[in-house]
């Protein structure tokens, strides 16, 4: 009796481990999903903020106030989801605005930077002029 509860528990060990070693692709892989569909979404927001206006927004924001502006002329919808923390973009605390954007000096191109969670290292950048698309 006691060798089959040594044989289980090292089994439940075994898949234990492995599924934790598993689950952090996944959940990175998951992370990246949602980072890329909500960078989509804020780029469209901020094309069409461009037909309208016929320039960017002119001076450089945090994603919380990027996103605020593009609510308020109806570019985008206000339940966009900061895809860092899972609720709304403008609820979300502040060290979860892991977006970044800037212009050039007469906003004629833009820039988005996303970055890592608890960090400074880019994670994604779109931009007007060398990377237009997340496509692989």
């Amino acid at each position: 009796m006691t060798k089959l509860l040594i044989r289980v528990a090292g089994t439940l060990l075994v898949a234990a481990g492995a599924f934790a070693i598993l689950w952090s692709p996944v959940r990175e892989k998951r992370l990246d999903d949602r980072v890329r569909g909500f960078l989509l979404e804020v780029q469209a927001g901020l094309q069409d903020y461009h037909v309208d206006e016929e320039l960017y927004p002119t001076r450089p924001m945090r994603g919380k106030a990027l996103i605020a502006l593009l609510v308020e002329g109806e570019f985008l919808t206000a339940g966009i989801v900061n895809p860092w923390s899972g609720v709304r973009y403008l609820e979300s605390a502040d060290e979860d605005d892991r977006l970044r954007y800037r212009t050039n000096e007469v906003a004629e191109t833009y820039e988005l930077t996303a970055l890592r969670p608890r960090s400074d290292t880019e994670h994604y950048r779109l931009d007007s002029v060398e990377n237009q698309s997340l496509e692989e």
